[in-house]
């Protein structure tokens, strides 16, 4: 293509953002002009709000000053996060993007049907290598090995979350709701797999609850 397309990515320093914005790098046909997030981000370099997941994105921090989140909201974060979305695609994919990209065609859908999105929409799939959780694939002696690091019995029933700890991730209600599994006796433990701006404030929580030894924090994987 002589001239690339220019896209925007929404939910951009989450862990799938992080991916889209990895691959895209240095793609022949689309180009990021664009990234969104939740309002703790704005005003803030992208390199200020992630931790990089791959080496193929460090040539974006150098010029990661054009990736500045803006912080032109106008009231919309004092309604429902749904309204908030809606915000970000038509005032930023709009005004900005020639194309958009999302990894669904549920999505696709809502950006057609509901946002009324005119422009070319094109639907990339989340890569995920399927292969490597297949029972077959997994290495029984290294299971036992991390559970034991972990303290996790035979007994244990294991409930996993994967993602960056902020708030937009809703984990406090999943560790509410973890209490409430611990009050009524089941052999539970919770494991919290990432990092982020919100991860002392969580590990501060479940001590002040009392069931900090049934919430494992793993850090970054």
């Amino acid at each position: 293509m002589e001239k690339k397309l220019r896209v925007g990515i929404l939910g951009a320093t989450g862990m799938v953002g992080q991916r889209f914005i990895a691959l895209l790098e240095n793609h022949p046909w689309y180009e990021v002009t664009t990234v969104a997030a939740s309002p703790r981000s704005a005003g803030k370099t992208y390199e200020e709000v992630v931790n990089i997941i791959e080496n193929a994105t460090k040539s974006l921090i150098d010029d990661s000053n054009k990736f500045s989140l803006k912080k032109q909201t106008k009231g919309y974060f004092k309604r429902s996060s749904k309204k908030i979305v809606e915000y970000f695609t038509k005032f930023y994919c709009d005004t900005t993007a020639t194309e958009l990209i999302v990894p669904t065609n549920k999505t696709y859908k809502l950006f057609k049907e509901k946002y009324r999105f005119d422009k070319n929409i094109h639907i990339i799939p989340t890569g995920i290598e399927v292969e490597r959780f297949f029972e077959e694939n997994i290495d029984q002696s290294h299971v036992k090995e991390l559970k034991k690091s972990l303290n996790i019995s035979k007994k244990d029933f294991v409930i996993l979350f994967v993602g960056r700890l902020a708030a937009e991730k809703n984990i406090e209600f999943l560790i509410d709701a973890h209490k409430d599994l611990l009050d009524k006796k089941y052999n539970v433990k919770l494991i919290i797999v990432g990092d982020g701006p919100d991860k002392e404030a969580y590990e501060e929580k479940t001590v002040k609850m009392g069931i900090d030894k049934h919430v494992i924090f793993t850090g970054k994987a």
